[in-house]
């Protein structure tokens, strides 16, 4: 049955992938299970790579390009990372910050997502919609600040949780050939998209078609209201020809960054180590605007791009609507 606002790309890619199971009993996918199975499958590895079932992973560190499981993570913040059991509510009591930026978002099973900050904060299996939840903390650091480390530590370490039963994890086992297809089918029409405005949030709050491509193009994003994502593709993507954006006076209310992607959204590993800049690590020019350049060997806060094709994000205007954008 066709599904209303869904495009011709995506029924094709339904059409090709059976929906039948595989020959080693994992779950095909196709564009109707999509965002459950894709929900699912990072609930799993983030299980499994941070033993994060019923108990918070902290980051200490900044973000492991050699260990990357989500697409288009970002770079300015210390992750931390949990799955619980809503079979047994669920109560999150986070610090007072004095100001620093530290974000918890939730994630259900259909990708239904919700942001919270300091203060108390209950979670049931009815309030979220799926029986499992993915929590994702976000606390701001500066890395080339010591001291602004140490303090994301005690702010990451003071997060309270409590729960009367841990439960248990189990999902279904996927095929992910078939998961990487429809995703990659997706993902073709959402790079289409001069904007990612409207594809994360609660469920009820957006469009079928667009909860689909944030599923795929930014799984786990921070809704509109408090992180704004805006994918640009540049015209000579040949991963030789050197580009700049520059910015000025942007009105954020926490910070905004530009982050460096290869054609499949992920961080391209490189011998410099810087994959992001932000309006807090970035220097600035004399009028006090910022120039990031891509490419550009030797010039002032240069990302190095990558052989074939780059993509790059600027904004990620955390808790403002405003975005920064280089013109």
């Amino acid at each position: 049955m066709k599904k209303k606002g869904f495009s011709a790309a995506f029924l094709s890619a339904a059409i090709l992938i059976s929906s039948a199971q595989a020959d080693d009993q994992s779950v095909t996918v196709n564009v109707d299970n999509f965002v459950r199975a894709e929900s699912d499958l990072q609930f799993q590895r983030y299980v499994k790579s941070y033993d994060s079932f019923g108990k918070f992973h902290h980051n200490r560190e900044m973000y492991d390009v050699n260990n990357q499981i989500t697409i288009r993570a970002n770079m300015d913040t210390i992750y931390s990372f949990a799955i619980f059991d809503l079979n047994s509510p669920l109560e999150i009591i986070m610090p007072d910050t004095h100001g620093k930026y530290q974000s918890l978002m939730t994630v259900s099973q259909d990708h239904s997502i919700t942001s919270h900050y300091q203060g108390k904060h209950l979670f049931t299996k009815e309030s979220v919609g799926t029986r499992y939840v993915f929590l994702v903390m976000r606390t701001f650091v500066d890395p080339s600040d010591k001291a602004s480390l140490a303090i994301a530590h005690k702010l990451q370490d003071a997060v309270i949780v409590k729960q009367a039963e841990k439960g248990k994890f189990s999902v279904p086992s996927y095929d992910e050939k078939s998961l990487a297809k429809v995703r990659a089918s997706i993902n073709a029409e959402a790079n289409k998209l001069p904007t990612t405005r409207g594809f994360f949030g609660h469920i009820d709050d957006l469009t079928p078609q667009n909860h689909l491509y944030g599923a795929a193009y930014g799984w786990a994003g921070l809704p509109e209201k408090d992180a704004i994502y805006e994918g640009v593709t540049v015209e000579k993507n040949d991963g030789k020809t050197p580009y700049s954006v520059t910015a000025k006076d942007v009105p954020v209310k926490a910070f905004w960054s530009i982050s460096v992607y290869n054609k499949d959204g992920f961080y391209e590993v490189n011998d410099t180590g810087v994959y992001v800049l932000n309006n807090k690590t970035a220097k600035r020019n004399p009028d006090g605007s910022i120039t990031i350049n891509f490419g550009n060997k030797g010039a002032i806060n240069n990302i190095q791009i990558t052989d074939g094709s780059f993509t790059y994000t600027p904004g990620g205007s955390i808790q403002s609507r405003a975005i920064a954008s280089g013109r």
